[in-house]
């Protein structure tokens, strides 16, 4: 399921606090709270997304996350392990200089992931568009 949607109109310039506390206004009136697992879960994802575009967490968002999750630290170790673990991933790629870059193909667009993977099957890709 995606949470787009759910975003700040202006989504792409905004935190995930702020995103959260833009869902939070909007749905909790619905749902007459803004506790429970889904508000939980949602709020951790909206941390996760960070990831999924590779803007590792600083020391302060860490920190940030441990204090917002300090009821359910599991949340905040998950995103936080999540996070080292891609950060490392990458820099060992980078500096093992295995990374290989490669001209977008000449696809259209429903077909461009497809393409990509072709020549990579079995081995782990990162794709920036």
């Amino acid at each position: 399921m995606s949470i787009d949607f759910l975003n700040h109109p202006n989504a792409k310039d905004k935190s995930a606090k702020e995103k959260f506390a833009f869902f939070k206004e909007k749905f909790a009136p619905i749902a007459g709270t803004d506790k429970g697992v889904l508000f939980d879960i949602i709020q951790a994802r909206f941390y996760a997304q960070q990831l999924t575009e590779l803007n590792f967490f600083t020391d302060v968002e860490k920190q940030e996350l441990r204090n917002v999750f300090k009821d359910k630290p599991a949340y905040a170790q998950a995103l936080i392990s999540e996070n080292d673990r891609l950060a490392a991933q990458i820099a060992a790629i980078e500096e093992n200089k295995e990374s290989i870059k490669n001209e977008t193909p000449d696809v259209s667009q429903e077909q461009m992931l497809d393409a990509i993977l072709a020549k990579h099957r079995g081995k782990t890709v990162v794709v920036d568009f």
